[in-house]
């Protein structure tokens, strides 16, 4: 333990501290006037009785820390690799490079950061957390003003809870980045992230990943006061055993709710392969689904849910949605404004070349529950593939969908 009234500067590197019968690196640094800024760097702290690796950084004005290539693995009776930090004003600016905390009792990889008035950015990368008897990855972290996370290369797979485990809270703007990362064959989620801007703008990327084969693979909740912009890209979230492949929530007072789905394959979950939920109290609501595919789902393959006072607009395009044991696609857009509903030769552009068929519901699409003010609003579905060259239109509700393909478009 280290303590100071001012600025304190501690540097730590080639440490063996494995096989205790206590904890490994058990480390403190406190500034209870100024800052802290430490280094640390080629620790070996793997099967001790307790943590591994445990390290508590305070301060009154900025925490600032770099971990390096540090192995934290197989703690007999608690985590690998815990992080706490904390400060009341300035920045918490953290970087976890090359970590290992795999076959913990607990969890494997956790950091908890608190700034009561000040910034944080946070950045991981190269991050293997498998293996361990709680969650593999967790994060949560509370600022004050603006929140900046960028998390990439973690692995997080077979743990005893969630993969990857991410709460975060700012009053202030929001950016969370998750990138090239795998989640699979976790008890819990592969990856939960609960991310909150309760006075500004939310801004979120989830990109590279593979989340497959988890309770449920991947559940995202953001709730802001201004805009949320969220994208999901390059995603596989397969054969969930209890829930679902992908699931968003998003709720906010003002502005604009943005969400889009490129190149995301959820087939073979137990529910719902992606699922939408979209509140926005004074603001508009935009989707777009483009070349994704979702099939062999136990309940429907894509539900979309949107109620906003402003506009909502829906697009979709170069999408598979076969085989689905309900509803192919079931979409509810309840807009005080205009609905605008463009899955083929709508208001929005899209070219169509959906495949949508072979769903075992009532309906393939039914968009029965979509309204402009009062007025019923249908879903404009042409230029599309129903799985026969004359499609059945009984299999479709409140949807446009004549001059549909006359070929498959997505062999």
């Amino acid at each position: 333990q280290m303590t100071g009234h001012q600025f304190m500067d501690l540097r730590m590197d080639n440490v063996d501290a494995g096989q205790n019968g206590g904890g490994g690196l058990n480390l403190g640094v406190h500034s209870t006037g100024g800052s802290v800024n430490s280094h640390i760097a080629y620790v070996s702290a793997n099967q001790n009785q307790q943590e591994n690796v445990l390290v508590s950084l305070t301060a009154s004005n900025e925490v600032i820390a770099r971990f390096t290539d540090i192995a934290a693995n197989s703690s007999a009776n608690s985590a690998g690799f815990s992080v706490n930090a904390s400060n009341k004003s300035g920045k918490i600016e953290m970087t976890f490079t090359n970590i290992s905390a795999n076959a913990n009792h607990a969890e494997g990889f956790r950091f908890d950061a608190e700034s009561d008035s000040g910034t944080m950015d946070i950045r991981f990368k190269e991050i293997d957390a498998s293996d361990n008897g709680a969650d593999g990855f967790r994060v949560n972290a509370r600022a004050g003003a603006r929140l900046f996370m960028q998390a990439e290369g973690i692995t997080a797979n077979n743990n005893a809870d969630d993969g990857i485990d991410l709460t975060l809270t700012t009053r202030e703007t929001l950016e969370v980045t998750l990138r090239d990362s795998t989640a699979g064959e976790n008890d819990g989620y592969g990856i939960l992230l609960d991310a909150r801007a309760t006075n500004a703008t939310m801004i979120a990327r989830l990109e590279h990943i593979d989340a497959s084969r988890n309770g449920a693979n991947i559940a995202a909740i953001f709730e802001a006061d201004r805009d949320i912009i969220a994208h999901f890209s390059d995603i596989t979230a397969n054969g969930s055993e209890h829930g679902s492949g992908l699931i968003v929530g998003a709720v906010n007072r003002h502005d604009s709710i943005v969400l889009s789905f490129t190149n995301v394959t959820a087939c073979g979950n137990s529910q719902y392969g992606i699922g939408i939920l979209g509140f926005s109290e004074y603001g508009h609501i935009a989707t777009r689904f483009v070349d994704n595919t979702i099939q062999s789902n136990g309940f429907s393959g894509l539900g979309v849910l949107l109620t906003a006072t402003g506009n909502i607009d829906v697009f979709g395009e170069g999408n598979v949605i076969t085989h689905n044991d309900n509803f192919g696609f079931r979409l509810i857009a309840a807009a005080v404004g205009t609905a605008s509903l463009d899955f083929g030769n709508g208001a929005l552009g899209s070219a169509g070349g959906n495949s949508i068929f072979g769903n075992l519901g009532t309906y393939d699409v039914d968009s029965e529950g979509s309204f402009s003010g009062a007025t019923p609003e249908n879903l404009v579905a042409q230029s599309n593939w129903w799985g026969t060259a004359s499609p059945d239109g009984s299999r479709v509700r409140r949807t446009v969908y004549t001059n549909w393909l006359t070929t498959a478009p997505n062999p």
